[in-house]
């Protein structure tokens, strides 16, 4: 199994941390990056990392398994009011087929998707909204990434070539990952929107 840098980031104001650690260990510098301005901006009110535990079923192994996503925001919205988000950190080839550099790519997107389909049920019941956010979110320099020539088919577990394709109640299709299910199914917002929403800012800078 591959082993992946972390990150420590030691919390500067741990009463907005929804936990009781003072020092969280990420699996990313984007998560780092995050996290940083989770714990700074005074429009978030509380967060939490890897805090929220949402089962779903891997369409891989066809086996019952926990999503963890990265973050919980509490972010203010003026005058009393607030707004919960879970947010994922995922990069585009682990986001969107039409970004997948190879067949693990593609594995990885059916798995995310059946990780995003649960979490937007569980935002759905607590109020909150779901965002996958990519690298043409958080940092500028992204923003015109072109799809791959070569296109990578959608994985399905049982090796057909045919396109995953899941039905709405009363037998009606929602578009195939070859569509961009992920772009359309995960973003409810434009991106300018939804940068907004991490804390009314521009883009982060890396460091």
């Amino acid at each position: 199994m591959a082993r992946y840098r972390t990150y420590r980031y030691k919390i500067t104001n741990p009463g907005k941390y929804m936990g009781s650690e003072t020092e969280i260990i990420l699996r990313s510098s984007w998560e780092l990056d995050f996290a940083k301005h989770c714990d700074l901006l005074p429009t978030v009110l509380e967060w939490g990392y890897e805090i929220v535990k949402i089962p779903y079923r891997d369409p891989l192994t066809n086996t019952q398994k926990v999503y963890v996503p990265d973050f919980f925001v509490r972010i203010s919205r003026g005058r009393g009011k607030s707004e919960d988000f879970l947010f994922e950190i995922k990069p585009m080839h682990e986001q969107r087929i039409q970004n997948a550099r190879n067949r693990e790519d593609a594995m990885a997107i059916a798995r995310n998707e059946a990780k995003w389909r649960e979490a937007i049920k569980w935002a759905t019941r607590h109020s909150a909204t779901f965002e996958v956010l990519n690298e043409s979110d958080l940092y500028t320099g992204f923003d015109n990434i072109p799809n791959r020539k070569r296109q990578i088919k959608p994985f399905s577990h049982t090796n057909s070539t045919k396109p995953l394709v899941a039905k709405r109640r009363g037998g009606s299709k929602i578009a195939s990952p070859q569509k961009s299910t992920t772009s359309r199914a995960y973003s409810s917002v434009s991106k300018a929107a939804k940068v907004a929403k991490v804390g009314r800012v521009s883009k982060v800078g890396k460091v």
